[in-house]
């Protein structure tokens, strides 16, 4: 049975790693990671803590839960929230990005990205680029 419930185009100079889990990506330059994978949780918040746990414990960041900003976000053709928090990993100031779109057939997809200020302005439009490849499936 095929579980999976949105394709993205990812270019190979990125290095996609994808699972019966998720997709994880860098950078060409090294300065900007995401991953994408689907959540159970029946509610936002539920989705929300996971990823940041995925992103504390699997990345490393330390997460400024007090920075956030929430904003409405599309990516591709689906809409969702998107929460931004300042974070460190290593010592270095890092940007994270947790955007949350609802499944139709229950839980979240959960985009993460993050990386410093100016490797994410530098992988801008890659980035941009990649993310309007987005494609829910009938899930």
């Amino acid at each position: 049975m095929d579980n999976t419930v949105a394709k993205m185009t990812v270019p190979d100079s990125w290095n996609p790693n994808s699972s019966d889990t998720g997709l994880d990506a860098a950078s060409p330059d090294g300065k900007v990671f995401f991953s994408v994978y689907a959540a159970t949780d029946e509610d936002e918040k539920g989705a929300l803590r996971g990823a940041a746990s995925i992103m504390s414990d699997g990345a490393g960041l330390t997460i400024n839960i007090a920075s956030v900003q929430e904003n409405s976000v599309v990516i591709g053709k689906a809409s969702g929230r998107e929460y931004t928090y300042t974070a460190t990993q290593d010592g270095k100031p890092q940007v994270l990005v947790i955007d949350l779109i609802k499944l139709k057939g229950g839980g979240y997809l959960q985009i993460m990205l993050y990386g410093s200020r100016d490797g994410l302005g530098k992988n801008a439009k890659p980035v941009a680029k990649i993310f309007g490849t987005l494609q829910l499936l009938g899930r």
